[in-house]
């Protein structure tokens, strides 16, 4: 048999993440890049990764990768282990022909096994939407679950907003775990899909993380939300391999706009683009003055990061914390990837950016 579809061996590193250098896009081409260890990645977006390749024989080399690891998250309030599939990557050779479709196939019967797993398609990515959302016969059904939103928030503007002065901010020390733990719960009663955290810092689901990290909002006192912000570096970075002729041409111009405005600027091709991400979001009734100060004070605690990254349901009234700033919106759409289980009712959902 000349193809296979097989777990991941530590062995298989290296080219997994030469398939990752491989560059996305048309006007504006990127690479997501996972050196030197893709595994340490996979570690964070699931705490059960399970990663899986397809192998040609014939020419000794990897097809392609994908992972559909397990977390715990909330569902209807309650923690539950749910697959995220996730990290699609095919070489371009193996695009055409049925492979994708025997990929699927073994994702349905031998991986998810009759259980359903959450994943997310970027907007922008129609050939995708098209070939994967098609229900075809034997293959898994993708079941919309809500629009997602990831903004970019520029750290220079986010350092100057505006809030309710009866929010006060801190650090999270180590007495702060019970605290934390609270607050994750009470979101996780209000959106499907909420991450249920133990906040063990040793575990490689919590990679390059510390209490001093999160940021605790109080209001009058009480504590009423909590932001975390995660640079992920040393693991995963989004490269600017290059531009389409007319976005370079009338990049000098933009950066000089975005330069009065407040906004973010497009870096010189071959820059890592310099985001952290925004996490673990939960604010008291879901009160967008909350985050507001929350991403505040962490733009002007924080000096390793121009911009901020954080993905919300497109429903979601926290992304009115922004209004007024020159944010950068990037647009998806999240779905169940359904192999035969019962699915749950679509309501609000939350899903970190960090972990995608």
């Amino acid at each position: 048999m000349r193809f296979e579809f097989r777990e991941a061996k530590p062995e298989d590193n290296s080219e997994i993440c030469e398939i990752f250098r491989i560059p996305m896009g048309g006007s504006l081409a990127l690479s997501l890049e996972r050196d030197p260890d893709y595994f340490a990645g996979a570690r964070v977006q699931n705490e059960k990764p399970r990663v899986f390749v397809g192998v040609d024989h014939e020419k000794h080399c990897l097809t392609g990768s994908f992972s559909v690891g397990e977390r715990r998250v909330y569902l209807n309030g309650k923690p539950e282990w749910i697959p995220y599939f996730c990290d699609l990557r095919i070489r371009d050779e193996y695009r055409s022909g049925t492979l994708l479709a025997r990929g699927y196939k073994f994702v349905k019967e031998e991986v998810l096994a009759g259980r359903y797993a959450q994943t997310i398609i970027v907007a922008d990515n129609q050939e995708a939407i098209n070939s994967l959302t098609g229900s075809r016969a034997g293959l898994p059904t993708y079941v919309p679950f809500g629009a997602y939103v990831t903004r970019a928030i520029p750290g220079n503007a986010a350092s100057k907003m505006k809030y309710d002065a009866s929010i006060s901010i801190r650090k999270a020390q180590m007495a702060d775990l019970g605290l934390m733990k609270s607050l994750c719960e009470e979101a996780g009663r209000q959106k499907q899909f909420y991450p249920c955290y133990d906040f063990e810092f040793s575990s490689p689901y919590f990679r390059d993380l510390s209490f001093d990290q999160y940021y605790i909002a109080y209001r009058n006192g009480s504590p009423v939300g909590m932001t975390g912000v995660w640079n992920q570096k040393s693991f995963k970075k989004t490269r600017i391999c290059a531009y389409g002729r007319g976005l370079n041409l009338a990049r000098p111009l933009y950066n000089a706009w975005m330069k009065l405005k407040g906004g973010i600027s497009l870096p010189e091709p071959g820059s890592i683009l310099p985001y952290s991400y925004l996490h673990t979001v939960n604010t008291k009734n879901n009160d967008p003055q909350i985050l507001r100060a929350l991403v505040r004070e962490i733009a002007n605690d924080r000096d390793d990061a121009e911009y901020f990254l954080l993905g919300l349901d497109a429903r979601d009234r926290l992304g009115d914390a922004f209004r007024g700033l020159s944010v950068r919106e990037f647009h998806g759409f999240h779905y169940l990837v359904d192999a035969g289980a019962t699915l749950p009712e679509p309501s609000l959902f939350y899903l970190e950016a960090a972990r995608i």
